[in-house]
């Protein structure tokens, strides 16, 4: 998912302001989140919508000999669509951060983790038209 506009989640529309509005979460404003797949985690109705994995990439090469550089990263649910079983399509910054590459299928391990970045109370915003 290479865009918060029309995610399932539904963080970046109105009367957000834009990618970087600081009612976002920093995952989401930096680029740390990406779309889940069918099941393990599944998107279903959304109950995991701004849930965090930290995803770990097994190999410095993707599956196909993508060239790589293996790393982890802590990213945030922000979609759904990506496919089958235990399946993270990522944002690039974060994909760069776990992957070392820029495209390619690489084989990860991942758990699910507190968002130790989202800090305050939870906020209220009213959707009505007068307020976007």
């Amino acid at each position: 998912s290479g865009s918060l506009m029309g995610a399932q989640c539904e963080y970046a529309g109105p009367p957000v302001k834009s990618m970087t509005d600081t009612v976002l979460p920093p995952y989401l404003r930096n680029g740390f989140h990406c779309a889940i797949g069918d099941s393990l985690p599944g998107f279903g109705k959304g109950e995991n919508c701004g849930k965090c994995y930290k995803l770990t990439s097994l190999n410095d090469n993707g599956i196909f000999g993508t060239p790589g550089s293996k790393g982890s990263a802590v990213v945030m649910v922000s979609d759904g669509g990506a496919g089958g079983p235990s399946h993270f399509d990522c944002t690039l910054d974060g994909f760069k951060e776990i992957t070392g590459a820029e495209t390619g299928v690489f084989d990860i391990e991942f758990q699910e983790v507190e968002c130790e970045e989202v800090t305050g109370n939870p906020v209220i915003i009213s959707w009505a038209d007068k307020n976007a």
